[in-house]
């Protein structure tokens, strides 16, 4: 609730104190997330890279930990490596699970970040069939049209994305959409873009 609510150093007392009784993949990851929103990007991908060694398997941690190494200085070939294993990760689950929205729209989000841009676009759109009542992929959707510099398509999706509940405070965090939050229909809207 503390990390919901951003009440970072609340939920980083509390998560420190969870591993200093028990190890596990999900307090590692929800501590880096923490340090991500304070911009504590090393700190981040430390915690993150503990999550990816208890759980390789997950391309969650994967893609966290490649998120924040991209804000490490001299650590961009080490962030789009781990974007690779995260997409990795998410194409053996979509060999289960073909047409599982979310999965698609986390193997966009990598895509982009990786600096492949058509993969991304494609992988959106496919999200976007079945997902386009889903604040998450939505968000993803955000991204990734952002990223390829299609910011009217950004732009509806953030307004979809927050129609549907999605945590504002999480676009209001997101480092990617930095441009997209100066842009006077994004700022003039309040979410109603």
């Amino acid at each position: 609730m503390h990390l919901r609510l951003g009440r970072y150093a609340d939920a980083a007392a509390l998560l420190e104190r969870s591993l200093s009784l028990n190890r596990s993949a999900p307090a590692y990851s929800n501590l880096g997330t923490v340090y991500y929103f304070q911009k504590r990007y090393r700190d981040a991908a430390e915690m993150f890279l503990k999550a990816v060694e208890l759980d390789p398997a997950d391309d969650r941690p994967w893609g966290n930990y490649a998120d924040a190494l991209r804000y490490v200085p001299d650590k961009k070939d080490e962030s789009v490596r781990a974007y690779r294993e995260a997409s990795a990760q998410v194409r053996k689950q979509l060999a289960v699970n073909p047409r599982n929205p979310d999965l698609r729209s986390r193997l966009a989000m990598y895509e982009v970040f990786a600096g492949d841009k058509q993969a991304a676009l494609r992988e959106i759109e496919e999200a976007l069939r079945t997902g386009r009542e889903d604040g998450q992929v939505l968000f993803r959707a955000a991204l990734v049209f952002e990223l390829n510099g299609l910011r009217e398509k950004a732009l509806e999706s953030i307004n979809a994305t927050l129609a549907h509940g999605f945590s504002r405070a999480e676009i209001e965090h997101a480092p990617p959409l930095d441009s997209l939050r100066l842009d006077p229909r994004y700022a003039r809207g309040g979410g109603n873009l």
